[in-house]
C-alpha cells in the first residue's frame, strides 16, 4: 500500500464527508441541486476520459468500500467493455437512476435532521448488504451468516433507538432510504458491470442520473420561479467539481490500490467526519441517542466491513 494511495483515499472521504453540508449552504430545492451537480460531475468526468482515457489508475478492483467505490472485477479479464449490450446499458442507466434517487434523499435527510443523524443512517447500507445479498446468490442458510444477521441486528437497535429519541424521524427515515438505494445500486454495478471500468460507469450513472433530472433545472425557473444566486451557482459548481467529479476519481484511484479491509475501516470514519464538520460550522452538537445508536450502527459496520475483507481474501 503506498502512502499516496493511503492520503489519497483519506482526502476522499474528507471530502464526501462534506457533501451534506451543501444541503445546508444551497438553499435552492433539492431537485435542483442534484440535477446542478450532475451536469457538473459528468461534464468533468467526461472531460477527465477524453484527456486520460481509462488510464490513470481507475481499474475496477473493489470488493468493499465507501458508497462512492465501485464494487467490480479487475478489468483485465480481457472483456471488450466498450462493446456495451443492451443489458450493460439497462444496468447503466438503473444504476446512475439508484445514485440520483440515493444523492436527493440523502440531501433531504440532511435537511430535515442534523447531519450526524442522517450520515450515521446512511452508513447502515453495509449491514443492508449483508442481508440480501445471501438471496441474490441463492444462498438463504442464515446459520453461515449469523454473524452478518446479529450484527445488522445490532445496528438496527441502534437506528430503533435513535428513532424513539429523536423528532427528526423524517431525516432519519430518508437516510435509511439512502442506504437501501446505495446499496442496490452497489449491487446492480457488482453483479452486472464488472467487466466496464470504473470512470466509465461514473460517467455512465451521473449522466443517467443527470439525463433524469434535467426538467428541474428548467420547472423550477419557469414555473416555481426559483432564480438561483450567485452563491447558490458556486456552491453547486463546487459540489459538482470536488465532492463529485474529484472525491470520486480519488476514491476510486485509492481503492484500486488498497485492500478492502482499509477502505472499508476508513470509510467508517465518514460519520466522525461529517459530524466535526457540522459541529465546526453549524454549531450541531449530537445528541446522546445520536451518540449511542450512532456507535452501534458504525461499530457493526466496522465489524462487517473488517469480516467482509477476510471473506474475500479467502
Amino acid at each position: 500500500m503506498s502512502r499516496l494511495a493511503l492520503w489519497e483515499l483519506h482526502f476522499a472521504n474528507i471530502l464526501l464527508s462534506s457533501a451534506l453540508l451543501f444541503s445546508r449552504w444551497i438553499e435552492a430545492p433539492v431537485p435542483f441541486v442534484i440535477a446542478a451537480r450532475c451536469v457538473v460531475a459528468s461534464a468533468a468526468l467526461w472531460i477527465f476520459l477524453r484527456l486520460f482515457g481509462d488510464s490513470g489508475n481507475l481499474g475496477n478492483r473493489v470488493e468493499s468500500g465507501p458508497p462512492g467505490a465501485l464494487s467490480s472485477e479487475n478489468s483485465s479479464t480481457g472483456t471488450v467493455w466498450n462493446v456495451l449490450t443492451r443489458r450493460n446499458i439497462v444496468l447503466l442507466i438503473l444504476s446512475g437512476l439508484l445514485l440520483g434517487g440515493h444523492w436527493i434523499s440523502f440531501f433531504y435527510s440532511g435537511r430535515l435532521s442534523s447531519i450526524a443523524l442522517a450520515v450515521v443512517a446512511m452508513h447502515t447500507y453495509p449491514l443492508i448488504t449483508a442481508l440480501i445479498e445471501p438471496w441474490l446468490e441463492g444462498n438463504v442458510d442464515f446459520r453461515k451468516y449469523r454473524t452478518d444477521v446479529l450484527l445488522a441486528f445490532i445496528a438496527f437497535s441502534g437506528i430503533a433507538y435513535m428513532g424513539s429519541a429523536t423528532l427528526e424521524r423524517d431525516g432519519l427515515l430518508l437516510g435509511l432510504l439512502a442506504a437501501a438505494l446505495i446499496t442496490a445500486r452497489n449491487l446492480v454495478v457488482r453483479r452486472g458491470l464488472t467487466s466496464i471500468p470504473g470512470a466509465r460507469i461514473m460517467l455512465w450513472q451521473i449522466s443517467a442520473a443527470g439525463l433524469f433530472l434535467l426538467p428541474a433545472l428548467f420547472l423550477y425557473p419557469v414555473y416555481f420561479q426559483y432564480s438561483p444566486s450567485l452563491s447558490d451557482l458556486t456552491l453547486i459548481l463546487l459540489l459538482g467539481l470536488l465532492i463529485t467529479a474529484v472525491a470520486h476519481t480519488l476514491l476510486t484511484r485509492a481503492v484500486v490500490k488498497m485492500s478492502a479491509r482499509t477502505t472499508g475501516i476508513i470509510a467508517s470514519v465518514q460519520p466522525l467526519y461529517s459530524a466535526l464538520a457540522a459541529f465546526f460550522f453549524f454549531d450541531e452538537v449530537p445528541s446522546r441517542a445520536t451518540f449511542l445508536g450512532g456507535g452501534l450502527v458504525l461499530g457493526s459496520a466496522m465489524i462487517e466491513s473488517y469480516r467482509f475483507s477476510r471473506r474475500v481474501r479467502e
